[in-house]
């Protein structure tokens, strides 16, 4: 039997990363991974126009040299299989059943249905093996914001969408990925717009993959060389009564080498399993999904998780423990969360020049390397300042200055006034991830690499 789907049909718990898969519980996979053929509607050009007069990508934008990078992104990951052939154009846009895999921006009232307020979605056509035939992606020809008409393009117009950016991410749908709790992975949710409160490295940073979206495809496409290079981490989430956690988000975390990896334990039994994971020292947490990824971000229904309970780290939030993982190896780690419930989250990060006035919050923020700049947190349940050691800014060469953390009540955003603190960052010459928790006792909350540290730019 074949079957038709959206990307956020269902999904795969107790992996790392989440994969899409059968309604029996089958991960979807590509039979054609190691040369999959996408052909561009003729909709999908410089200039286009929608039925409303207003353009789908800027004029001014090169829509083959992106589309042909979000390609080669998912391409010749080292441990993949995942190979995509050169794209060819099409005299035709998408038909979810004709096993050609299609990029349109076709504008009808059928591509409007599909499309919603969304981007861009990709269908999908499946057996109920998990084999996908088909995988069209559809960009949304007449997104608006407010009252306002927004494009693609890869100008870095202000108000517009990268187009890279935006077809890297349903690429990885279109091989069987769903979204990602990790807040800086190619699979997050949400995209930013170019604006003068978005840098370019913000509003691009799904063109780049991170190591969880390498660890989906590491698994979910496996060269020979995968096993001996990369190692798996497994365990349970249970509450303290001993109940299982029903999908708990579940990151792990090596703050050396700026890593973040991470799971959805099962939706039966709490468990989960993070492989494809580099070699390294990690550090654990299970959160629920309460935001800024919830359930309905993953395709579930908000009653098959488990939510209310506190953010909780492995060993224990007061001295949390660190797990080894070598080439080719495993570890175990069990998480008991505490099952009172939490006072504390975080909402948002934001960042500002050292002691400047000005500040710009989003659900991502690039830092550049080798310099300092001031980090704004949200975070609910924080009625004062906290000691610096409650603090933990889990990434390579990141340090809070000393005396530098308190509060900004003129900076409140619903009744949440952020801590704001400056922080060093030694110079690197490769990107990384920065996770961020604050712990107040018992409690704590968790921002999964929402930073990211940028490299040193070039003396």
């Amino acid at each position: 039997m074949t079957r038709a789907l959206l990307f956020f049909y269902s999904i795969a718990a107790a992996l790392a990363y989440v994969r899409n898969v059968t309604p029996g519980g089958i991960p979807l996979a590509r039979r054609d991974a190691s040369n999959i053929q996408f052909q561009v509607g003729p909709s999908v050009r410089a200039g286009a126009l929608n039925a409303d007069g207003f353009p789908v990508i800027t004029a001014a934008s090169d829509p083959a040299a992106a589309l042909a990078a979000a390609a080669a992104t998912w391409s010749g990951v080292p441990g993949s299989i995942v190979r995509f052939a050169p794209l060819q154009p099409a005299l035709y846009e998408n038909d979810p059943r004709d096993a050609r895999q299609t990029i349109t921006a076709a504008d009808t009232p059928e591509t409007r249905s599909l499309v919603g307020p969304y981007l861009a979605v990709t269908v999908w056509s499946y057996t109920d093996d998990g084999a996908m035939l088909d995988a069209d992606v559809i960009l949304n020809p007449a997104l608006t914001e407010g009252a306002n008409h927004v494009a693609f393009s890869t100008d870095h117009s202000p108000g517009t969408y990268d187009l890279e950016s935006v077809v890297t991410h349903e690429f990885g749908h279109a091989l069987g990925a769903n979204h990602s709790g990790i807040l800086s992975a190619s699979m997050f949710q949400g995209t930013l717009e170019f604006s003068s409160f978005t840098t370019p490295a913000e509003a691009t940073a799904q063109g780049t993959l991170s190591a969880d979206d390498v660890a989906f495809l590491v698994a979910a496409y496996p060269a020979a060389s995968a096993a001996p290079a990369f190692g798996r981490i497994a365990g349970t989430v249970r509450f303290d009564s001993g109940a299982p956690v029903r999908g708990a988000l579940v990151t792990a975390v090596d703050a050396d080498a700026g890593v973040a990896v991470g799971a959805l334990a099962g939706l039966a039994d709490g468990s989960y399993t993070i492989s494809g994971i580099p070699p390294g020292r990690y550090q654990l947490y299970a959160q629920p999904l309460d935001g800024p990824v919830v359930p309905g971000s993953l395709g579930l229904a908000s009653g098959s998780v488990d939510g209310g309970f506190r953010t909780t780290f492995f060993g224990g939030n007061g001295a949390p423990a660190s797990l080894s993982v070598g080439a080719g190896g495993a570890a175990a780690a069990d998480i008991v969360v505490d099952s009172a419930p939490s006072t504390m989250h975080i909402d948002r990060l934001g960042t500002a020049p050292v002691g400047g006035s000005e500040w710009a919050w989003a659900s991502l923020k690039a830092i550049v390397s080798g310099g300092a700049c001031d980090v704004l947190v949200w975070v609910r349940g924080i009625d004062s300042g906290l000691d610096p050691d409650q603090v933990r800014l889990l990434g390579p060469g990141v340090t809070l200055r000393p005396g530098s953390l308190r509060l900004q009540p003129d900076a409140a955003i619903n009744g949440v006034v952020p801590l704001r603190m400056t922080v060093d960052v030694a110079p690197r010459d490769t990107r990384a991830q920065v996770s961020l928790a604050v712990v107040n006792g018992a409690d704590a909350a968790a921002n999964s690499a929402g930073l990211v540290l940028l490299p040193a730019p070039a003396p």
